[in-house]
């Protein structure tokens, strides 16, 4: 079953997203919807770093939590202040590598 559910969201990707490597970093796939254990899988085999920002509830494992939020943070950048003295400051601009967060529901 899970098998096919992730061969299922890599063949999604790969048709609306023209492959899931051109859709990187711009957009991970979609996984709403999907158990926390399938979602990762997904995430990871499409090469995006994941974390799960919240999970609500007391499921006993991630795979019988489900995504109710994704928030994809791929194509964004930080900023990095360094005090230098003498009033001076340093700044650095740094690129978020592809990744996102997870909302889940046990």
């Amino acid at each position: 079953m899970r098998k096919t559910v992730i061969a299922t969201m890599m063949a999604v990707g790969m048709f609306v997203g023209g492959g899931i490597a051109s859709a990187l970093p711009a957009n991970a796939p979609n996984v709403v919807g999907l158990s926390e254990y399938d979602a990762v899988a997904v995430l990871e085999a499409a090469g995006v770093d994941v974390r799960v920002a919240t999970r609500n509830g007391s499921g006993p494992r991630p795979d019988s939590c489900v995504v109710v939020h994704q928030q994809d943070l791929s194509g964004k950048t930080k900023i990095k202040r360094k005090y230098l003295g003498d009033g001076e400051w340093s700044r650095t601009t740094i690129e978020v590598p592809p990744s996102t967060t997870l909302n889940v529901v046990c």
